[in-house]
């Protein structure tokens, strides 16, 4: 009995998506493995607002919440010790690159860490600045739209809007796109 309610359980948080339905359309994508990824796409009328970003980056500068005003922003939540997270690093830096140009920009979330070992981690493989927020504070901004374990990529339009949710790993030919039709917007 409590195996069938934990399985129950399990399958219930992993396909949590509150955001579903007459708001939001999921979507799938494939990982490096071929499984399925929850997406989640909002359109334009119904994008929920985003949150007011704060805290400290990893270098322990103030995060100043004004550079994200008016650019399209990937907002990715990882850990150095999740495998999937240190999976995506180099596709969301290839996007990254690719995209300053045309007024995206990128913001790490680091949870679940100790300072020096997410320090060491990015140190030489992101470019983008990263909140420090072991204990996920920024994460539970977002609970409306379902965030569930790590990794997860949330895109917000111009506007700070919520547009996509990506609730697992992502590949530069799945974020690619999303933030190119985002960007012409």
């Amino acid at each position: 009995m409590i195996a069938a309610v934990g399985a129950v359980l399990t399958t219930a948080i992993a396909g949590c998506d509150r955001a579903s339905g007459a708001d939001a359309t999921p979507v799938g994508g494939k990982d490096r493995g071929g499984a399925i990824v929850p997406q989640t796409v909002y359109p334009m009328e119904k994008r929920p607002a985003g949150p007011q970003l704060a805290g400290t980056l990893l270098d322990d500068s103030a995060f100043e919440p004004a550079t994200l005003t008016g650019k399209v922003v990937v907002i990715n939540f990882w850990a150095s010790w999740c495998a999937p997270c240190r999976a995506e690093f180099d596709d969301l830096e290839a996007v990254y690159q690719a995209s300053r140009d045309t007024e995206v920009t990128f913001l790490g979330v680091n949870t679940q860490n100790g300072k020096d070992a997410a320090t060491s981690f990015a140190h030489g493989r992101i470019t983008f600045p990263s909140l420090f927020d072991p204990p996920g504070r920024v994460a539970l901004q977002f609970r409306e739209v379902g965030l569930v374990g790590l990794p997860n990529t949330v895109v917000l339009d111009r506007q700070g809007r919520i547009a996509t949710v990506f609730r697992r790993a992502i590949v530069k030919s799945e974020l690619e796109p999303v933030v190119a039709q985002l960007a012409a917007e």
